[in-house]
């Protein structure tokens, strides 16, 4: 098990933040929860974590500003992020995925609901491909 390994989940939807904490302490993670960008954001320079994951559609600042400012940072640009959201479901039909993931620096991008076998398999490989750099 990845014990030791410190994630940080950023998502103002109660629920969500809750199936992936849950999700992810049952394979050994260490998770950390924010439900605003500017608490995740002082989380993130406080704990350092291996890895952050991060709503889109918040309150601002929103996943967009959110990850604009974990890449500009020192401390935490190499920190990989794994962007979850729902706004493939409000989006005008014209705008695909594909246009947002342009906008949004960031590893992995998946849509939610999120299937949790998914998410601990990109969780693991990004934690252990920054484990194998360092």
């Amino acid at each position: 098990m990845p014990t030791g390994r410190v994630i940080l989940i950023i998502d103002d939807d109660e629920l969500d933040l809750a199936a992936m904490q849950i999700t992810l302490e049952s394979q050994g993670y260490e998770v950390l929860t924010s439900r605003s960008g500017d608490d995740g954001l002082r989380r993130a320079r406080e704990a350092a974590p291996d890895l952050v994951i991060l709503d889109l559609l918040m309150p601002p600042p929103d996943g967009f500003e959110v990850c604009r400012r974990l890449a500009q940072d020192p401390q935490l640009r190499n920190v990989p992020r794994i962007v979850v959201t729902a706004l493939h479901e409000k989006m005008h039909k014209a705008t695909t995925s594909a246009d947002v993931r342009t906008r949004v620096d960031a590893d992995v991008y998946m849509d939610k609901p999120v299937d949790p076998e998914t998410l601990v398999s990109c969780v693991r490989e990004l934690v252990e491909r920054r484990k194998a750099r360092a």
